[in-house]
């Protein structure tokens, strides 16, 4: 007989999302009771934004236990070493996996409120600047990535996005030229590589008690910390225009001052990147960050 909870909430998932996996889904969700001994109560798909290769859903068992379950299509090591580079900071403000099965990860719930639910007080962007700087405190292990390879590949991932900007009417060639010249004089030098947590916004950010904890760390990895802190600032501009001051405490925490050019290039880099995934994955223009390219390009810095 079919399971009674997760039945109708698969006939309701498969409706309003065709292209995503029920049958997987449904395997996975009867897995996650069969290996935590558990029942599953009830469901709710808590993805971000529809989007084919990931689902991600919040699970409550008849024991009270709350999961979040992250489904993707494809099985690389994210999760696990995420989970590991997290315990690296030596913070207990993440959410455990519980289960790392093949493609799919079950976390521990962290309760509480979301930043974007909250007000952007100075507790607020202590504890964030706090952890953000937690993060780039740990170093780059030997042999790991190199500054070169990072900007080589930043640099190619500008080829790919400035046309796609041009192409919408987003900024104008030589808008484009300007941002691509900016890159190609970034010194190598001032690339400072360290652990970053690549999504560090409002939303994937809880307040429990006291404490400030980040939910969802699957793209923690090593990269520039100029670019985590350059795009946390847009996130929490976006948010309720709070990133200039998480930089200046985040700059107090981490006894780290980013450049003017450093910081203006990570910024229209971040944009850049994420007006063009818009607008090519969901058709989206998303009128902040367009507003926010367009003043930033507009500094005599870049005449």
């Amino acid at each position: 007989m079919e399971h009674r909870i997760i039945a109708p909430f698969l006939k309701k998932f498969g409706k309003s999302n065709p292209y995503r996996p029920v049958s997987k889904v449904r395997d996975i969700l009867r897995t996650s009771e069969a290996q935590l001994d558990d029942k599953v109560c009830a469901v709710q798909d808590i993805t971000p934004l529809p989007q084919p290769q990931k689902v991600v859903l919040r699970v409550d068992f008849s024991s009270g236990r709350r999961v979040k379950l992250r489904i993707a299509n494809r099985n690389g090591p994210c999760f696990e070493q995420s989970t590991k580079l997290v315990g690296a900071i030596g913070a207990a403000c993440f959410p455990k996996a519980q289960l790392c099965m093949d493609g799919w990860t079950v976390f521990e719930w962290i309760e509480g409120e979301t930043l974007e639910n909250h007000d952007a007080n100075s507790d607020v962007v202590d504890k964030a600047a706090r952890l953000l700087a937690a993060f780039h405190a740990v170093n780059c292990p030997p042999n790991t990535a190199t500054p070169e390879a990072i900007l080589k590949d930043v640099r190619s991932n500008l080829h790919q996005k400035l046309p796609v900007l041009v192409a919408y009417k987003v900024i104008s060639a030589s808008q484009s030229q300007q941002v691509v010249h900016l890159g190609g004089a970034l010194a190598i030098a001032a690339s400072d590589i360290r652990l970053t947590h690549g999504d560090f916004s409002p939303a994937n950010l809880v307040l429990r008690g006291d404490d400030l904890c980040s939910i969802d760390n699957e793209k923690v990895g090593f990269h520039i910390a100029d670019y985590d802190a350059c795009r946390a600032a847009s996130f929490w501009d976006e948010w309720n225009m709070s990133g200039d001051r998480l930089l200046e405490e985040y700059s107090t925490q981490s006894g780290r001052v980013l450049t003017p050019q450093s910081q203006l290039f990570w910024s229209l880099f971040d944009l850049s990147y994420r007006i063009s995934h818009r607008i090519l994955s969901h058709g989206e223009f998303n009128d902040f960050c367009i507003t926010k390219l367009r003043r930033l390009l507009s500094k005599k810095v870049l005449a």
